[in-house]
């Protein structure tokens, strides 16, 4: 990693917030300080006090959200502000409510119409993760570094795709896409497998106009049924053309925070651009020490908010059959 405010490396910033940190440490001046306690942040508190990541630094940590087989990197992000208020236009371009265009001859007027707005109010928490470190990788910065950068960023990275897919069932604000009311779960033809006719069904229930942007999000043993639909259904990696499976044509991403197959959950297929989100991915770190294990915790802070941008499936024009933004598998 290349050289940031001031400092030669990674592990050389980690140091000196790790000197800085100890009661009454030296506070190295390179150091910016991010919401300092009132109590000081050299005192081991469990306060918000801590200092921020040089930039360089934090792209690297992030780097696994932001890669193209991680569904984090196709969410739509709206804001980076603590809360925002976004009006959601939750009808279709078919609806007789909301917008409508007219066709006018000359002279006439058009018929005044209503706005069909749900609005969507996301509050960013604060995601805390704690890293303990021993007196080995003190010894080592290049090890520190490297602890440091993909334990952050994968357990950030599981943690964010948990929120995504279940929202407060695990704890986390906000809601969740598999429970969502504007989720279509389609039956399952046998339990406890997946079929082609189980994704076959899935695409048909998705809107149409959100298949662009649809990726399937899927567990690892779900996928390995889907090798087994053969080109050209299912195509690997490279031979997709991208650095992802592809399954009918879309992108095939892979997380273990999916259900257990055969469960709802299992699979997703979903516009992931029609999830939003706030966040401020401009990490924090402080170091606490917890003596009774004789071992320091660097602690990271960033902030976070999502939720479907859609509550309710949609009724379609000429069909009786509804779509939806998102759509699961039963058991």
């Amino acid at each position: 990693m290349t050289a940031q405010a001031g400092f030669g490396s990674f592990g050389e910033y980690l140091n000196a917030v790790k000197d800085a940190s100890i009661p009454g440490g030296r506070r190295d001046g390179r150091l910016q300080i991010v919401n300092t306690p009132s109590t000081g942040a050299n005192e081991s508190s469990g306060g918000d006090g801590g200092f921020a990541v040089p930039g360089k630094w934090t792209e690297e940590i992030l780097r696994p959200l932001k890669a193209p087989t991680s569904i984090l990197s196709r969410l739509r992000v709206v804001s980076d502000a603590a809360q925002v208020y976004l009006p959601i236009d939750v009808e279709r371009p078919w609806s007789t409510k909301g917008p409508r265009p007219y066709w006018l001859s000359e002279g006439t007027q058009a018929t005044q119409s209503k706005p069909a707005i749900q609005g969507r109010t996301l509050r960013a928490d604060k995601l805390v993760v704690l890293l303990p470190v021993t007196d080995e990788l003190w010894a080592d910065s290049v090890g520190l570094a490297a602890y440091v950068s993909s334990a952050a960023g994968e357990r950030i990275g599981y943690t964010l795709v948990n929120q995504v897919l279940w929202g407060t069932a695990n704890g986390a604000p906000g809601a969740g896409v598999v429970a969502s009311g504007g989720t279509l779960t389609v039956t399952r033809h046998s339990g406890g497998t997946f079929a082609l006719l189980d994704a076959m069904g899935m695409l048909s229930a998705l809107d149409a106009a959100c298949r662009p942007n649809a990726v399937w999000l899927m567990n690892p043993d779900v996928e390995s049924l889907a090798r087994a639909f053969g080109w050209p259904y299912y195509a690997f990696a490279g031979q997709s053309g991208f650095s992802y499976p592809t399954l009918l044509g879309m992108p095939v991403l892979l997380t273990e925070a999916c259900a257990a197959l055969g469960s709802v959950g299992d699979i997703l297929l979903f516009d992931p651009s029609q999830y939003l989100v706030t966040s401020r991915f401009q990490e924090t770190w402080s170091l606490h020490f917890q003596f009774d294990y004789d071992q320091a915790t660097y602690r990271a802070v960033i902030r976070w908010a999502g939720m479907p941008a859609y509550s309710a499936t949609f009724a379609r024009p000429n069909s009786t059959n509804p779509s939806a933004a998102y759509t699961v598998l039963s058991t």
